[in-house]
């Protein structure tokens, strides 16, 4: 049996992770005790955030991981006793916890069953953190007392009664083997690949450019010179991946290399996470076309729909015959040259014409609405010009043709009315004036009354 774990803060990261189907089979939360709310995520949230309001640490989350060895399993009282061990030997057996259960495939057709347990380490009353020193002790410990317990097969430690226990030193440790199997490839493999890019180089921007060809990033690490990470974005220690170079080696050969150019750890793991992410994009846009180009040309029903778009002459005729011969054989080139350009413009990566495209269509769009446009003031000409002709017959069946000339007008009874109305026009106009010259008169005599005698000496 092996358990494993350490001190950590988040709480809602570690609830998105322990609640994730990615990788596993099965979720399950067997267990949430000292807190008020079932919620998984929200237990987890208050439990940091009691570690916040103390203001004395910042890691208020310790969590373990409990898994059997291959051919045993336990049951639910199983699982709670073993977390009742594990919380007593580091000191936790007092503190609220959460249980979750994930299952996942052991690779030969089975299922294995693995805990994940969380302590909250602040103690409520104290405000303060319960220490992690000597956890691994605590880890070892447990797990001998749960073999023992459960009739487990014993598996070598190293921290608790190491002279008794002989550790098997050929068994790769957990962080290899997880790395083996992200990166699909083994610590031989990687270290053989890395060599030999190594000694096939004549300099640092060689060796550099070669890792790169060959999907390694080199970054500037943390605690070293040079690291490299793969394109699922394990970290490697350039040293340790190339054999027979010592770390002084390596770094005087890469002098010329200036180090300030490189990314760190963390601006490397987000170009690798970006390159992953386009990859991954094309590869899905190309697959949709090949899927889509692959069931055109296996459906013949598509060349039937294409000649039936086709205009055909009269029946009869030699030409309707070579059109009829043609239309299926043209209706198949037409759908593979289709989704022969959906292919390859899936593929390009030329920005330049994705905006010539982009380009294209908005004038294409721009003039389909000038027509419209042009559509619409034709359907509003035709009204207007038969009101106007309207209007204009309407005068002329007024006014009438006059006998004098071919084109003479008699416009006497036009005239009398003009007459007229000059007449009631002239007498509108005088009494306005009368009107107003009443009106400043009267102004006039208000205001002398209003002024009154002079009171000047």
């Amino acid at each position: 049996m092996i358990v494993k774990g350490k001190s950590r803060s988040n709480g809602v990261q570690l609830g998105a992770y322990l609640l994730s189907m990615e990788v596993n089979e099965e979720v399950r939360v067997l267990d949430i005790s000292g807190m008020a709310t079932d919620d998984l995520t929200q237990a987890l949230i208050e439990m940091q955030e009691i570690t916040d309001r103390g203001q004395r640490g910042v890691k208020g989350l310790y969590h373990a991981v409990i898994s059997p060895q291959p051919g045993y399993a336990l049951n639910e009282e199983q699982w709670l006793y073993a977390a009742d061990v594990l919380a007593k030997q580091l000191k936790l057996h007092e503190q609220p916890r959460a249980i979750v259960l994930h299952e996942k495939a052991d690779g030969q057709g089975g299922t294995r069953t693995h805990a994940h347990i969380v302590f909250q380490r602040t103690d409520k009353e104290r405000l303060i953190l319960v220490p992690d020193s000597w956890n691994y002790i605590a880890h070892e410990r447990a797990a001998r007392h749960l073999e023992q317990k459960f009739g487990h097969e014993l598996v070598p430690g190293k921290h608790v009664e190491p002279k008794e226990q002989s550790r098997d030193k050929q068994t790769a440790p957990d962080h290899e083997r997880h790395q083996e199997a992200r990166s699909g490839l083994t610590k031989e493999e990687r270290i053989a690949q890395v060599t030999e890019l190594f000694r096939q180089s004549d300099g640092a921007k060689g060796f550099a450019a070669s890792l790169a060809h060959a999907g390694y990033t080199l970054a500037v690490g943390d605690r070293r010179d040079f690291v490299i990470l793969d394109k699922s974005g394990q970290v490697y220690a350039l040293p340790r991946c190339i054999e027979g170079v010592r770390t002084k080696e390596l770094r005087k050969f890469m002098e010329p290399l200036n180090a300030g150019e490189l990314p760190n750890v963390e601006q490397a793991k987000q170009l690798v996470h970006d390159a992953r992410s386009s990859e991954q994009a094309r590869n899905a846009q190309k697959d949709k076309v090949k899927t889509e180009f692959e069931k055109a040309v296996q459906q013949p029903e598509t060349a039937q729909r294409a000649e039936q778009k086709v205009e055909k002459p009269a029946n009869g005729t030699k030409e309707f015959e070579r059109v009829a011969q043609n239309a299926p054989s043209q209706a198949a080139d037409r759908v593979r040259g289709k989704a022969k350009r959906d292919m390859t413009e899936a593929a390009s990566e030329n920005a330049v014409q994705r905006y010539a495209r982009s380009l294209a269509t908005r004038l294409g769009k721009t003039r389909h609405v000038a027509r419209s446009v042009k559509e619409r003031l034709g359907t509003l000409f035709g009204p207007m010009a038969a009101r106007l002709s309207e209007g204009i017959a309407r005068i002329r069946s007024r006014v009438g043709k006059g006998k004098a000339g071919a084109r003479g007008v008699s416009f006497a009874p036009m005239q009398e009315t003009k007459s007229e109305n000059r007449a009631v026009f002239n007498r509108a106009a005088k009494a306005l004036d009368q009107v107003r010259k009443e009106n400043a008169a009267s102004t006039e005599r208000s205001a002398s009354d209003k002024k009154g005698p002079s009171h000047d000496r």
